[in-house]
């Protein structure tokens, strides 16, 4: 691998121990088989958390528990940017020195 790029830690601690040497022995076609098996993985994955209806139940609750929240936060953000918007109509540099 190339000295002047580097893998970003966020990933890498995720990464087994010894995926990183195995991968750097491998020829293209077994990294594009690697990638395939992975997303696979991934894939599966997905489907098995789209499926917990348990999961599902709590992530509506949250929601639901949320919204008034969310709906607030989305209010003071939108009356914000209207503020910037007419505040630029008039001229005025909304850009941070």
């Amino acid at each position: 691998m190339s000295d002047e790029k580097t893998f970003p830690k966020r990933h890498e601690k995720w990464l087994p121990s010894g995926f990183q040497e195995a991968v750097e022995s491998m020829d293209i076609e077994e990294i594009k088989s690697k990638i395939y098996e992975c997303q696979a993985h991934s894939y599966e994955i997905d489907k098995a958390k789209d499926a917990d209806e348990k999961l599902q139940q709590a992530k509506e609750l949250v929601k639901e528990l949320s919204a008034p929240y969310s709906d607030a936060q989305k209010t003071e953000t939108a009356k914000a940017k209207y503020c910037f918007f007419v505040l630029e109509g008039r001229g005025v540099n909304i850009t941070p020195d």
